[in-house]
């Protein structure tokens, strides 16, 4: 209860900072996540926290927040109350900071997780991100186990040269099970100048584990390419920005044969008005063909929602 209630008390403290009577006093976020898959294994996050102004300029904020995470599988489930601390920070003209902690509270086991990025625009056409994380696996299995991830990554884009970017980024990652996990990703972005809502994309995908552990998916080899197309605007007076993303590609497990994937997704967000705003999206990805209960395929969808309220 007491990690819960810290963040309230933070909160009360962040409201008394003084900040100028035109900037942004307050951002306050309440939002849920909600996924799950053909195997009917369900995951709902809630999740609201306010973030507030350190400074007149604007360029360090801080924020807390409390919520819950919930996982179901067929025959057991899981919560965990959450309270989180987070800054976001500009260190420079290019450079950007963000920090977050949570505690968690469960019934058997409390981890404290938490993240960092530090992100760098240097001169044109370069632009990196590192960051480290740690989180924990999500299957009842894997949380009975009390397994966690430490995660550390690198990702460096470069471009646009004609409207071409080209990505690459890897992530490393220790479980506490003792697997470890390599995830490298490529793509290629293409920004048709020609018309500019289309945006065409193909990533590659390569992960390679130690072993096959019984608690989570954990394949020791997986390889995937997708071609990716972004339709995405801003509509009704640019209030609102809109994305629709569609994708194809072929997916292989353990150096097996090939299946496809597909993939679609949603996004809408914006503001009501000066004060009231909206963020939501959702989308799914299949295995081998778009039946959702084929028995041979394998489907995962997910949705979130976040109503935004500035002071």
């Amino acid at each position: 209860m007491k990690r819960i209630l810290l963040p309230l008390t933070l909160l009360f403290v962040l409201i008394l900072v003084p900040v100028a009577a035109d900037a942004e006093r307050l951002r306050g976020v309440a939002g849920l996540e909600f996924n799950e898959d053909s195997d009917d294994i369900r995951q709902s996050r809630f999740m609201t926290n306010v973030m507030r102004s350190l400074d007149t300029a604007g360029n360090h904020r801080a924020g807390v927040g409390i919520g819950f995470d919930r996982l179901s599988e067929p025959d057991d489930t899981h919560s965990f109350r959450r309270a989180r601390a987070d800054y976001e920070g500009r260190l420079g003209e290019r450079t950007m900071a963000t920090g977050s902690v949570a505690a968690l509270d469960g019934a058997e086991w409390s981890p404290l997780l938490g993240s960092a990025r530090l992100s760098h625009d240097f001169v044109s056409p370069i632009y990196a991100e590192i960051a480290a994380e740690r989180s924990y696996v999500d299957t009842i299995d894997a949380i009975e186990r009390e397994i966690e991830i430490d995660s550390a990554s690198l990702s460096v884009d470069f471009g646009p040269f004609a409207g071409w970017t080209l990505v690459g980024a890897h992530t490393a990652q220790d479980f506490s099970d003792g697997n470890q996990r390599d995830i490298t990703v490529g793509r290629v972005i293409y920004d048709v100048p020609r018309w500019q809502p289309l945006l065409l994309e193909v990533r590659a995908r390569n992960i390679r584990m130690d072993f096959d552990a019984p608690e989570y998916f954990s394949p020791e080899r997986l390889d995937e390419r997708l071609g990716l197309v972004t339709w995405r605007r801003a509509v009704l007076d640019e209030r609102w920005f809109l994305s629709v993303q569609a994708g194809a590609g072929r997916q292989s497990i353990n150096s097996g044969p090939s299946e496809t994937i597909y993939l679609g997704e949603i996004q809408w967000r914006g503001w009501f008005s000066n004060h009231w705003g909206l963020e939501t999206g959702a989308g799914c990805r299949n295995t081998v063909n778009l039946r959702a209960r084929d028995p041979d395929s394998y489907r995962y969808c997910q949705a979130n929602i976040s109503l935004l309220r500035s002071w």
